[in-house]
Formats: structure tokens, C-alpha cells, sequence
């Protein structure tokens, strides 16, 4: 297993709230004064829609998912674009942590409007 995949893996096995926390977590939002998981909600929330569109229009991700992938490789297949896209929306927290909430939220549930409207 490369390190990439480790990473994946330790995300995967979080439970949802520790992944909130961690992304309620995120430096410079004055989270750590607050309710990290409820912060982490917030900002996810305000986040899955600005990248659903960049995922969803990929077609690595539509394959992925069609094809009944793992949650390893839809994580994997989704960090490079969402650096491209939590930068310029002022996100710091890890790509890790974002793709790993996406796909236990559901891939097909996030993409459904976008996919079927092809």
C-alpha cells in the first residue's frame, strides 16, 4: 500500500463526526472556538455543492462509480481535483477529508441531476 493509499485508508475508517471535526477544525476560520463537528457540517455543506460540479462533470468519477469502485479509489480519484477546486474557495482543510465525507454521502446521490441530465 503506497502512502496515499494509507492516507485514504485512515480517512475511511473515521466515523463521520471525526471527519466533520476535522474539517471543523480547519485553520483560520475560528473554528476551534466553536463545535468542531457542528463547524465541519457547516462548512461541508457550504462546500458540496461548489464541488459536486468538478466532480461530477470528471470522467474517471462516473466510470469509477458505474463500475461499482471502492471508496479507495472513488477518494483517490477525487483529490487532484478537489486541490484545483478548495483553493480557490479558500479551503484548507485536507482533499482527504473532503473526498472521504463526499463519498460516504454518496457519489450517486451528488451527481444524480448532473449525470442524468447527459
Amino acid at each position: 500500500m503506497n502512502e496515499t493509499e494509507t492516507l485514504i485508508q485512515e480517512k475511511l475508517v473515521l466515523s463521520t463526526d471525526e471527519l466533520y471535526a476535522e474539517l471543523g477544525r480547519q485553520p483560520g476560520k475560528g473554528a476551534f472556538l466553536k463545535d468542531p463537528i457542528l463547524e465541519g457540517r457547516r462548512l461541508f455543506a457550504g462546500i458540496r455543492t461548489q464541488v459536486a460540479h468538478s466532480i461530477c462533470s470528471d470522467a474517471r468519477i462516473k466510470a469509477l462509480h458505474s463500475n461499482g469502485a471502492d471508496a479507495t479509489a472513488l477518494v483517490a480519484a477525487m483529490l487532484d481535483i478537489l486541490t484545483n477546486v478548495l483553493v480557490p474557495l479558500g479551503v484548507v482543510a485536507s482533499p482527504f477529508t473532503i473526498a472521504a465525507l463526499l463519498v460516504r454521502s454518496g457519489v450517486g446521490e451528488l451527481c444524480r441531476d448532473q449525470w442524468a441530465a447527459k
